[in-house]
């Protein structure tokens, strides 16, 4: 039996110098929080917010349900995160503590990218989530207009129409190829049988692109400003008509 005691000997100093070294720890962390609460050295003192354009920054710190003089250690990070991402324009937000004092806050937002015209106006961004329209920013957008049988999503929701989608890839297309368009379309106006145009921002230039082919239409258009009036633009012309195969017709203002 000595023996055997003897044996583990070793272990059990081992063991009992572990057990020393955790319990020393755990008092001196629990002397530090004592400390810290009782002279609010984690009290929330300043946050950094980054990353937000359209969302002001007092927005973000009122949804996250902060207030300074938290504890720091209390504050329930993934929910204020939830919070921040209740707001339609806001789809990723990150927040750490920044110790000893501040919480630093990181969103993604989605970016405003056309008006729809539907019961009220409403903005969508590229992937065609649905915005408030924020009549207080000067977003300077094309609308998209004609659209009609539509179930409205709730904010931050996802438009599914196949006419919303065939008007959002057209405003894509134009802000592409070494001459966007994006821009110079105040309007992208569809039929319920799916014909499209287009009105400039500039004299209302009206534009028919048909049904369909819209990729090489809006080129034709580009080749046409390049070629035939680079510097007026479309002002130029009362229409262009592009619905036929391998032709434009226009019209120019008298």
């Amino acid at each position: 039996m000595r023996e055997f005691i003897k044996s583990k000997l070793p272990f059990i100093k081992q063991m009992m110098f572990l057990l020393m070294i955790a319990t020393t720890t755990i008092l001196i962390a629990a002397a530090i929080m004592s400390y810290a609460e009782a002279f609010e050295v984690f009290s929330l003192e300043s946050v950094k917010i980054r990353g937000n354009e359209t969302v002001s920054s007092d927005e973000i710190f009122r949804l996250t349900g902060f207030s300074f003089g938290d504890d720091m250690f209390a504050a329930d990070l993934r929910d204020a995160a939830a919070r921040l991402e209740s707001n339609p324009f806001i789809r990723k937000a990150v927040i750490f503590r920044d110790l000893p004092n501040s919480f630093s806050i990181a969103v993604i937002e989605r970016k405003p990218f056309a008006f729809i015209a539907l019961d009220e106006l409403y903005c969508t961004d590229l992937s065609g989530h649905l915005l408030p329209s924020r009549s207080h920013k000067n977003f300077d957008l094309p609308v998209i207009t004609g659209i009609e049988d539509v179930n409205l999503p709730s904010y931050g929701g996802k438009i599914e129409s196949p006419l919303f989608q065939k008007a959002l890839n057209i405003v894509k297309i134009l802000g592409e190829g070494p001459i966007p368009l994006y821009n110079a379309i105040s309007e992208i106006n569809l039929t319920p049988d799916g014909e499209v145009s287009l009105i400039g921002a500039r004299k209302g230039t009206r534009i028919y692109l048909g049904k369909s082919g819209f990729r090489n239409k809006i080129d034709r258009i580009r080749s046409l400003i390049a070629t035939l009036n680079p510097r007026g633009g479309l002002g130029r012309y009362h229409y262009v008509d592009l619905r036929f195969d391998n032709q434009v017709i226009v019209k120019e203002r008298s």
